[in-house]
């Protein structure tokens, strides 16, 4: 259905070229006062007449009875007519009235309708606006109840837009603004704008004491009215071309805070959600289960934002985002067990950073289902348990960082080389690993980065990582390596080749022969002092 249809048929303002019947007030709140107004009670039909015999009561006797009936007739009339004028005049007040809306780059400005009262007990139907809306309402639409809530205002916005923009003049493109489908999508990004903008909570509390909140970043083009289609000039939105449905929101560092609210899912072709860096408060099972219903979603990045879980790690709803290709939950205070039901579902995910929770559990990727996984990072995450099944379970991985988490133990696998065939970067530091450096490792061709200080490794260095002419970096200290570096690996340090850090336990400490024999023409640096130093910081 066209909005613009059932606009017009509501008979308002300039589509309706006849006054409507003042009994009965339009869809949208406004009072036909407004739209027609009442016409000047101060004189009736009858005044002039009452007048004249009201000044010749001194006529003959004869007509003086015949004239005191017509003016007693006449003063009825009259009354009767005073009367009806002031109970229309009352309706039309009662009715509600219009105001305008106001707006600015930040597009704070409604428009109140008179016709969302919480009880509708008045039996005024509800504007097509709402009718459109109702259905698609998560709490039934008793969420309009509440004059303070950011629904409300939201519906309000959508009304007044409607109103402002519905003329005889409408094109056909402005026509489109108003289908069904533009009408629930402009609600939802109205919600996203008035749950989010300059709005306090609890995280915003401790972040910023007694601070004033910032508004948005930027906020060019939202709920102004010089821009009143969202696919041009709203900050942060890209639409398709063909069907003008919002495909992505970029809210990058932008200072949003409040909660992202659940409406956001009513954005059903969404593909993108950037909300990477905002002050966003959302908690448990309210603020993150309605990321599951976007199901088209293929790139989500949640980073240093607020998505907060007790005690379900990552939440499971994430799982029904089979399209996935990029999701970022790093630093988010994400709490509890990783499930193992989370992994089965992401076929074509790509990049998964992860990184910054404390889930407190071993990563549960006996089930999953990660074929395309190439770039996991999952730093700092009270990570435990061994490492058995990550390079099985993900195949196509080329970049692996698991640093600090010091309950991580075993082995790395002994079949590196042929379950992970495409590694480029792999980083376990601040670790407890035990065991040896597979050899297996040091025979990916296209290896370039190891990071492996800070465990428990004992054994030598294995002599195939002098085959590795694109290896750049190689830090092993801190561990418990012996014997002697080879030499095929020294050939390998620039100038003569692509090795720019390569780093043991190579120093004497208190006349204690070093761990690893290693001249300072092979190795960059020794010791301990390589971690401290930030030698590694840099390239991460």
């Amino acid at each position: 259905m066209n909005y613009g249809d059932t606009f017009r048929t509501a008979g308002v303002g300039a589509a309706a070229k006849t006054a409507p019947s003042t009994s009965e007030p339009d869809h949208f709140g406004l009072s036909d006062s407004y739209l027609y107004p009442t016409q000047d009670t101060g004189s009736f039909d009858g005044d002039d007449d009452h007048y004249h015999h009201h000044h010749h009561r001194y006529q003959r006797t004869s007509r003086r009875k015949w004239m005191y009936y017509t003016l007693l007739g006449v003063l009825v009339v009259v009354g009767v007519a005073l009367g009806i004028a002031v109970a229309v005049e009352r309706r039309n007040n009662n009715s509600g009235s219009p105001s305008s809306q106001s707006s600015n780059q930040g597009g704070t400005g409604s428009a109140p309708s008179g016709n969302n009262d919480k009880n509708n007990d008045s039996g005024v139907p509800r504007s097509p606006v709402y009718e459109i809306l109702q259905p698609f309402a998560l709490r039934g639409g008793a969420e309009f109840n509440n004059h303070d809530s950011y629904q409300f205002k939201a519906l309000q916005y959508v009304e007044a837009h409607a109103v402002a923009h519905n003329t005889t003049s409408t094109t056909n493109a402005q026509s489109a603004l108003f289908t069904d489908s533009r009408i629930v999508q402009r609600y939802a990004l109205a919600c996203i704008y008035y749950a989010t903008y300059q709005v306090p909570t609890t995280w915003t509390g401790y972040r910023f004491a007694s601070r004033s909140l910032l508004p948005w970043q930027n906020s060019t083009g939202w709920l102004n009215e010089q821009f009143p289609d969202e696919c041009d000039g709203w900050f942060g939105i890209r639409c398709d071309t063909q069907t003008r449905q919002v495909v992505e929101l970029d809210f990058a560092s932008n200072v949003l805070t409040g909660t992202m609210p659940p409406e956001t899912a009513l954005l059903r072709a969404l593909q993108i959600l950037d909300l990477y860096n905002n002050h966003v408060y959302n908690v448990g099972a309210a603020g993150n289960d309605w990321l599951g219903n976007l199901t088209n979603l293929e790139q989500l990045f949640l980073g240093k934002s607020p998505f907060v879980t007790i005690d379900e790690g990552i939440p499971t709803a994430l799982s029904r985002l089979s399209k996935l290709q990029d999701l970022d939950v790093s630093y988010t205070l994400y709490r509890g067990a990783l499930q193992p039901s989370l992994f089965r579902n992401w076929p074509d995910l790509v990049y998964l950073k992860m990184g910054g929770n404390s889930y407190n559990s071993s990563l549960p990727l006996a089930q999953a289902n990660l074929p395309s996984l190439k770039y996991l990072y999952a730093e700092y995450t009270d990570l435990h348990g061994t490492l058995r099944n990550l390079f099985v379970k993900a195949p196509s991985l080329v970049e692996v960082w698991m640093d600090r988490n010091p309950r991580l133990s075993g082995s790395l696998p002994t079949n590196m080389g042929n379950d992970a065939p495409g590694l480029a970067s792999v980083s376990f530091t601040h670790c407890n690993l035990t065991g040896t450096i597979p050899s297996s490792l040091a025979s990916i061709p296209g290896l370039q980065q190891v990071w492996l200080y800070d465990n428990a490794l004992r054994g030598s260095v294995p002599t195939e990582f002098g085959a590795l002419l694109g290896l750049e970096r190689l830090q092993m200290e801190q561990n418990q390596l012996t014997g002697t570096m080879p030499a095929t690996l020294c050939q390998q340090v620039a100038p003569l080749g692509r090795l720019q850090h390569l780093t043991v336990d190579c120093e004497e400490i208190g006349g204690v022969p070093p761990e690893v024999k290693c001249d300072e023409s092979c190795c960059s640096c020794c010791g301990p002092s390589c971690i401290t130093n930030g030698a590694n910081m840099g390239a991460r």
